[in-house]
């Protein structure tokens, strides 16, 4: 929120999405809870990610998928003015005319962009946002016009891929393993290099971090 996350939220991140440690992440998810309950609109979407399911936590981690309510923390999230909460809205598909009416954002695009400030200076979990931005095609929210440029959503992810693959990176050399899946999925789409010694770096580096790799 307003450019980079608080402290308490930041290390909580760190706690819950790269740490496989249950005693951890409770200890992360705590932080949040007292973040959240102090008015932080960042705490919000992250609490929200919890009960989303293991496309957005780890299975182990002892949350229970809970949809309802974590569609009310996102949006409230995004409404309070969480960049990242606007984000994950329009990725689980929670940015709703009302909610977006009611941020205090201009546009998505000036969301995308406060998120994409804070990939710049090195955060691993913004890193790993603007590459989901780019990957599942939520860029064209933020330029609209730029899709007339694609005939088909290959021509669109050929373009987009390589732009993800970077981003994902970033945030594999700081530690977070969560874009894995789809980097995989870039890799065996054909439509961006990958070379087998970069490939393995970093297989190697996260499978020492999660058991899930």
């Amino acid at each position: 929120m307003k450019g980079k996350y608080s402290k308490p939220v930041k290390t909580a991140v760190k706690l819950i999405w790269s740490s496989f440690d249950r005693e951890e992440i409770r200890r992360g998810y705590a932080l949040l809870m007292q973040a959240a309950q102090q008015g932080d609109a960042d705490a919000l979407a992250f609490i929200a990610r919890c009960f989303m399911g293991e496309e957005y936590v780890w299975p182990q981690a002892g949350f229970k998928v809970d949809d309802a309510n974590a569609s009310k923390l996102m949006q409230k999230s995004a409404m309070m003015g969480s960049a990242t909460g606007v984000l994950c809205a329009a990725r689980s598909a929670n940015l709703t005319p009302s909610v977006e009416r009611h941020m205090p954002f201009a546009s998505f695009k000036e969301a995308f962009e406060e998120i994409l400030g804070q990939a710049e200076r090195g955060d691993a979990f913004c890193c790993y946002m603007v590459a989901n931005v780019y990957f599942w095609g939520d860029y064209l929210r933020v330029e609209p016009d730029c899709a007339k440029q694609f005939k088909d959503e290959r021509d669109y992810n050929a373009w987009a891929y390589p732009i993800a693959k970077e981003w994902y990176e970033r945030s594999f050399d700081s530690g977070l393993c969560a874009g894995w899946g789809n980097y995989c999925n870039i890799r065996k789409s054909g439509l961006c290099d990958i070379a087998q010694d970069v490939f393995e770096k970093y297989y190697l580096m996260l499978a020492d971090i999660s058991p899930v790799i």
